[in-house]
């Protein structure tokens, strides 16, 4: 306390060499003012950036509420869509094909439930693109029920985007079709293995995919290429602008398709 009777924050020292007690002290009023006034502007100023913040996160969410309802609207919708246009393309062969082998019809049925299973696929991923082993293990479905063991698949995670997901769903079925007709899974003994890489020596990452078949018939090259070997080198060139080539190797076809990778975020 002061003479005046004032509340002191004081504080003090005795030097041990002449014995003196030097003492200081500032009124307590004179700290304890200032603290609560900068406390309360300090508290102020927090409440209205938190109420800000606040705003602005509520109107954020909303919006990207907003935009998740409509993405996922448009794309039920496009589901439909692709639905409804596989059905009536499912129709309008059914009414082609009426005269035709049920050769034709299968080899017809299997290219479009390819391409239902591949549009399966993307729907499921809300059309963000897909893995490739995901896409091929849809495709090569029908060929792996009784021995699934006979396809040895190994290769990297790749991400495709929806265009790539959809042409090479098509060309691994086409490929697994021709194997099991002539190649080697028309036997008991046949193998295949299916395998891909990214190469990354080009301005853009290309994939490289091969399909090597063992233990089938014996193979002889035709005369001239059949409708399914057409389709897919034109779907690897016209498509995909890349490129696939079919040996028919005495030990068994090789399959190999190159073609550069999409962005697919």
């Amino acid at each position: 306390m002061s003479l005046d009777g004032v509340a002191l924050a004081g504080a003090y020292t005795r030097s041990q060499l002449t014995g003196w007690t030097v003492a200081a002290g500032v009124a307590e009023s004179s700290l304890i003012a200032p603290l609560w006034r900068n406390i309360a502007i300090t508290s102020l100023i927090g409440g209205i950036l938190l109420l800000t913040g606040l705003t602005f996160a509520v109107r954020m969410a909303t919006t990207i509420a907003r935009g998740e309802m409509l993405h996922d609207l448009l794309i039920d919708e496009l589901n439909h869509r692709v639905k409804n246009t596989l059905a009536l393309m499912q129709a309008i062969a059914v009414q082609t094909f009426r005269s035709s082998s049920r050769d034709e019809r299968t080899k017809f049925e299997g290219r479009l439930g390819a391409l239902a299973e591949a549009h399966n696929l993307l729907s499921q991923e809300k059309w963000a693109g897909s893995e490739l082993r995901d896409v091929i293990a849809r495709a090569l479905q029908p060929f792996l029920l009784n021995n699934p063991e006979r396809i040895r698949m190994a290769g990297p995670a790749v991400p495709l985007s929806p265009r790539l997901a959809v042409v090479l769903s098509m060309i691994v079925h086409e490929i697994a079709t021709n194997a099991a007709k002539y190649g080697a899974l028309s036997n008991e003994t046949g193998r295949v293995t299916l395998e891909w890489e990214v190469v990354a020596d080009a301005p853009k990452p290309r994939l490289r995919l091969i399909w090597t078949e063992i233990g089938g018939p014996p193979v002889t090259a035709p005369v001239q290429r059949g409708f399914g070997s057409r389709l897919i080198e034109r779907s690897a060139r016209d498509q995909l602008g890349g490129e696939a080539t079919i040996d028919f190797l005495p030990r068994g076809v090789v399959c190999t398709v190159i073609c550069t990778l999409d962005e697919t975020r």
